[in-house]
């Protein structure tokens, strides 16, 4: 959380500082092309992030084998994703037409995949303390050297300052990973079980990426569909609320992944992890709530006049549909427990055909309001089908005796 918490706030300077340095139209065709990153990332990532959650806490000496196998794997579908997406023209929008343009984007999406499985690796080995370290030194990293973006025209410059760091950082974690914190862990007298057979395995990570690629490939959609209908400067205004929005949402799926990979060292103490994984979402919904919806204008005013006119409802609204992320990311906290993953996929599906579906519906009438409008359809749906759910397991695990 205080990873989150603290790449939030330096997200906010970063996007801050660029949508006065920069025309609203570079700031949105930049967001566009970093979100096209990260939906290739997370396709690419083949739901490993969370196979490591799950596997890594009993893996014991295949920990290593288990992450190498995962970059490789994943960078290699990275870059042929990338490639595919350069040729189909989708990034006409936001990309020059170049060839080293197309290698760098095709690279970036590599760097990056490997970027968030080592996160995920941090978390699974009970080393998330340095996630924030890692992650915080990075937002600096990248916030120093914004000025640099003049080197590049616009969008293309604010796009090298966001990718700049990223491998320092795969190559400062990854030395700890394997020289450090993995031999140790070895020397340490901890619980390990069989791992999962490799159908098995496929199973969790083809349900996981399918399910990753469709909650990514909802909000690139958006940003997607936002430059096509109506431009690049309305993109910057949905980008720059979302990233205020993003800060709260990473904690509720840091609550999420501190309860799967605590259960799983501590399956006796399983109420307790739930108890506290249960308080600790109310309250940062409510606090989120208490905070962010009336200073909703003040919070966009780092970005300028301009942005907080055309951009507080459309915060606001992301703000109230906060509720249906954080029931989702605690539904998916028990699905991983119990490996029952497919449910999540279907989950996925429903969350993104009501999305799309409600946007381009709603996009010709209220404009870039539409897009508050679908959040909040998606997250009334989400509260409908799955809090009973979430809620039945909830009170199951808080009545279980503990052992």
């Amino acid at each position: 959380m205080i990873s989150y918490g603290g790449s939030a706030a330096l997200g906010l300077a970063y996007w801050g500082a660029a949508a006065h340095r920069n025309h609203p139209a570079a700031v949105g065709q930049a967001a566009a092309m970093i979100a096209a990153i990260m939906l290739i990332s997370a396709v690419s990532q083949l739901g490993y992030g969370a196979v490591f959650q799950r596997q890594l806490p009993v893996a014991g000496e295949r920990s290593a084998s288990l992450i190498l196998r995962a970059y490789l794997v994943s960078s290699l579908i990275a870059a042929a994703l990338g490639t595919l997406y350069v040729a189909s023209g989708l990034t006409h929008h936001f990309l020059p037409s170049s060839l080293r343009w197309s290698v760098v984007f095709i690279v970036s999406g590599m760097l990056w995949t490997i970027f968030a499985l080592q996160d995920s690796a941090l978390v699974g080995l009970r080393a998330a303390k340095w996630v924030p370290v890692e992650n915080i030194l990075y937002s600096l990293a990248k916030l120093a050297i914004l000025p640099l973006s003049i080197w590049g025209h616009g969008s293309t410059g604010l796009f090298l300052t966001y990718m700049v760091p990223v491998p320092l950082a795969i190559l400062a974690v990854n030395l700890f990973l394997f020289r450090i914190h993995l031999p140790a862990r070895r020397r340490q007298n901890l619980p390990t079980e069989d791992l999962a057979s490799g159908r098995q395995r496929w199973s969790m990570a083809v349900a996981q990426g399918v399910s990753t690629l469709l909650s990514n490939a909802s909000s690139s959609l958006i940003a997607l569909i936002v430059v096509a209908r109506l431009g690049g400067a309305a993109n910057s205004v949905y980008y720059v609320s979302f990233q205020i929005v993003l800060g709260p949402i990473m904690f509720f799926w840091s609550i999420s992944r501190s309860l799967l990979v605590e259960a799983l060292h501590e399956p006796g103490r399983m109420a307790r992890h739930t108890r506290r994984g249960l308080a600790t979402t109310v309250v940062v919904l409510l606090a989120t709530w208490a905070v962010a919806i009336p200073l909703a204008p003040d919070f966009l005013l780092i970005f300028g006049h301009s942005y907080a006119s055309a951009g507080t409802e459309l915060l606001r609204l992301q703000l109230i549909a906060l509720p249906g992320i954080a029931v989702v990311a605690l539904y998916s906290s028990y699905a991983w427990i119990d490996q029952k993953l497919w449910r999540l996929t279907g989950r996925a599906i429903l969350s993104l055909v009501v999305g799309v579906v409600s946007l381009e519906l709603l996009v010709s009438h209220f404009g870039l309001l539409a897009v508050g409008y679908a959040s909040l359809a998606t997250a009334t749906v989400e509260i409908v089908f799955f809090l009973p759910g979430t809620w039945r397991r909830v009170r199951r695990e808080l009545r279980a005796p503990a052992s």
